[in-house]
């Protein structure tokens, strides 16, 4: 079961599979532990392939670029208000501003003109007149404006196209609408799928991160150290300049920021151009060329995977045409593309890196042969500084000082409380996280009580099903047998003369079957109706039983998890009791004994290790209680009541998660199925595509189940391979009987969004 931390879960891949062989006839042996690393590296993208929903990712973003569109529609109206507004408010200042003007002209010629009363009125009328005609005109203008406003206000405004170019955009969505919900405001069903979408998607994306982190320092730094020398260059590359990790010491995650290293087109070998005067060159020449090739081909890789990763807008350079040909089905999606190929488009850089780390390692051992690894000391580089070696004398220095800070520290005996206060508190916490987990197992070996009765309601339903069917059939054989006889004394009726004694009696029998048949026709429809309400409850619980099935998986995987952290907590536990009390009881004698023996007061780092040796006798008989614990909790796992693996047959064939799961492909609860990754001496049972249909088609009378098991090897890997077989129907039964209308299968019918793999061709 694989977890969030990709180097865990790389290790524990390369524990279940084969370490790669080298190649036939090779006698080198220094490739490390590299093929594993790219084998289970390789192996985590294919999973993480197989679990990632293109679908869910496509809701996601179609109700992000709605959210989006209805943000900026609000935006818009909003700057078009108050735009109107202030060319009113300027309109209206512009007009006032005119009409004082003209009262200070007014009266500056009352002022200056007082000679005469006929040149006064001649100015006050102009006056009047010219302040008359510019407020109209001041006033044409208000109302010409105000209809010029009015004119879009009718109309409702179109928004600006809005498109999602990067990752950040979306969180602000999501980020916007969960402060809604915490404000108590209502969302809408498809805001709240979008919540529950983005979290799956965010893990996915923290995920493929990390995924990019440990190429770079697990497998890139090691083919740049030990498998590429940039100073072993040909006569045509002399001229060029090496690597740019060489020439600037900077890493593929640097070359997105301002101070890094621009991006390189991709060198291209076969465009390399012909001679054909000059004889071609030695294929150790041609190896040569090409391994400069290839590592920059992955560096450029490494810068685009590092891209497409970031919050910023992505860039249609970082994209490969490939990942284009994975959303070219998807409709109404030209506004959120780019975001959308980030996935898959990362899924396919993950291939081009593996192929180029193996062709990398490949031409390596061609042109280095017995000299690698090369162990070359390249220098790293921390925010665009390269790290200076720490020098002897610096390291001299380091140690003089740590040793004078060592020699100053208290005294042993307050030491000694200080150990025994951290041990005291380790206990008391370990005890806490016991009870926690046994508290846990309680509630969990409640629910697993309660899905076995949930598993025994499914069997009493078959059985009342099948009890019903052999009641409706035995009814239906007497109602054919009482049939066949009136239809027979009717015939004999016919062939004797009326008035006859005889005749009568026949008659009478014929009237006594007539009562019979109608009473068992009435039998017959009750117990026609009973099978049909049996049946569509019987169907109904075949059609949830995978929910539970599922549910049963991680309650299963969860309580052999905490049964092995109960047993190391006991263990530790029991440790820490030990060396406590060892440390109260020989403080004196190990004091006295170290004190002897050193010829000095004994100090932090002389005390523990003196503890440590005092105790190897008690951690020997500690691990021979561990073993033995170990066995009797095998034991005992085997005895308990688990009903899943006493009654393998239960269960369904159709086990996976569909495309359209809410689960992250990170996600700790996922029934992960690693059977590729197990030894192969684990065979599980094999399944016809008939037996996953389960009781979709079911409605005949012979309900039996097609049970193929297999045999787990132990309690985690039966958790990971659990399966459900189903009961099989048999169609050819339901001929000639009335029964109820078929019922829709349980299963849904998923698009295959990953029919085609991301791996480039």
């Amino acid at each position: 079961m694989l977890t969030n931390d990709v180097s865990s879960d790389i290790e524990k891949i390369i524990k279940t599979q084969p370490v790669e062989t080298n190649p036939p006839g090779d006698n080198y042996v220094g490739r490390g532990d590299l093929p594993g690393k790219l084998s289970a590296f390789e192996k985590l993208i294919r999973h993480a392939i197989s679990r990632f929903s293109m679908d869910r990712v496509y809701d996601l973003l179609r109700i992000v670029t709605t959210e989006l569109r209805t943000q900026a529609a609000a935006q818009e109206k909003e700057e078009a208000a108050a735009a109107a507004a202030a060319r009113i408010a300027e309109s209206t200042a512009t007009a006032e501003g005119k009409d004082e003007n003209t009262e200070k002209g007014e009266e500056g010629d009352k002022d200056i003109d007082t000679g005469t009363d006929e040149e006064n009125k001649s100015v006050k009328s102009d006056n009047s007149n010219k302040s008359s005609d510019r407020g109209k005109s001041a006033k044409g203008n208000d109302s010409s404006d105000e209809k010029t406003e009015s004119v879009p206000a009718k109309k409702e405004y179109v928004t600006k196209t809005v498109n999602i170019t990067s990752l950040k955009q979306v969180r602000d969505i999501i980020k916007g609408l969960e402060l809604k919900e915490t404000a108590g405001e209502k969302l809408t069903d498809r805001q709240i799928v979008a919540l529950r979408h983005y979290a799956t998607f965010a893990k996915d994306v923290a995920y493929l991160r990390e995924s990019k982190m440990y190429f770079y320092d697990n497998i890139y730094w090691a083919l740049l150290e030990d498998f590429y020398d940039p100073n072993e260059q040909t006569e045509s590359r002399s001229s060029q300049s090496p690597p740019d990790n060489e020439k600037n010491n900077t890493s593929p995650d640097s070359a997105s920021t301002p101070g890094g290293r621009k991006n390189r087109k991709v060198k291209n070998s076969n465009r390399l151009p012909k001679n054909t005067i000059k004889k071609p060159e030695a294929p150790k020449e041609n190896d040569k060329k090409r391994i400069h090739d290839v590592v920059s081909e992955l560096e450029e890789a490494m810068v685009k995977w590092t891209g497409l990763l970031e919050d910023d807008d992505q860039k249609m350079e970082y994209f490969d045409q490939d990942s284009h040909h994975e959303v070219v089905h998807y409709l109404h999606c030209a506004p959120f593309e780019l975001v959308f190929r980030v996935v898959p488009d990362v899924f396919i850089k993950c291939y081009r890196a593996l192929d180029l780390a193996r062709e990398w390692i490949k031409i390596a051992e061609k042109i280095y042969k017995g000299r690698l690894p090369l162990r070359r000391k390249v220098p790293r580089v921390q925010n665009g500084e390269p790290v200076e070696p720490v020098q002897e004398e610096q390291k001299d220095e380091v140690q003089e000082t740590e040793e004078e800070e060592r020699k100053s520290k208290e005294a042993a005996a307050e030491i000694y409380k200080k150990h025994m206060k951290k041990i005291k508190t380790r206990i008391v916490t370990v005890t806490e996280r016991i009870k926690n987990h046994e508290y846990q197992m309680t509630e969990l070996t409640k629910e697993m009580k309660t899905l076995k009765t949930r598993e025994d309601r499914v069997d009493k339903l078959n059985a009342n099903f099948e009890q019903a069917d052999s009641k409706l059939q035995t009814a239906q054989k007497e109602f054919s047998k009482y049939l066949h006889e009136r239809q027979k004394t009717i015939d004999e009726i016919g062939e004797i003369p009326p008035g006859s004694l005889q005749h009568s009696e026949l008659s009478k029998r014929a009237e006594t079957l007539d009562k019979e048949l109608t009473k068992r026709q009435i039998e017959l429809g009750l117990l026609e109706y009973q099978k049909s309400v049996v049946q569509e409850d019987f169907l109904l619980e075949l059609e949830l039983r995978p929910n539970f099935i599922h549910f049963v998986g991680d309650v299963q995987g969860k309580m052999t998890d905490i049964k092995t952290d109960v047993q190391e907590k006991k263990h530790e536990k029991k440790k820490l009791q030990k060396q406590l009390e060892s440390m109260i009881t020989n403080t004196d004698r190990v004091k006295a004994v170290m004190r002897e023996y050193l010829g000095r007061e004994p100090n932090d780092m002389d005390m523990e290790i003196a503890v440590r040796l005092a105790s190897e006798e008690e951690d020997g008989v500690d691990d021979d209680d561990k073993e033995s614990n170990e066995k009797d909790q095998i034991s005992t796992d085997e005895s308990d009541t688990d009903y899943w693996q006493k009654e393998p047959g239960n269960y369904d064939s159709d086990g996976t998660v569909g495309l359209d799961s809410d689960q992250s492909f990170v996600s700790v609860s996922d029934d992960v199925d690693l059977t590729e990754f197990l030894p192969s001496t684990v065979v599980f049972g094999e399944v016809s595509s008939s037996d996953r249909k389960m009781a979709g088609k079911t409605g005949g009378s012979n309900i039996l189940s097609k049970k193929k098991t297999y045999t787990p090897q132990s309690s985690q890997q039966f958790s990971d391979a659990m399966r459900v077989l189903s009961p099989n129907s048999n169609p050819k039964s339901q001929r000639g009987l009335a029964g109820p209308k078929k019922l829709k299968p349980h299963s849904k019918v998923y698009k295959q969004m990953h029919a085609t793999s991301y791996r480039p061709s």
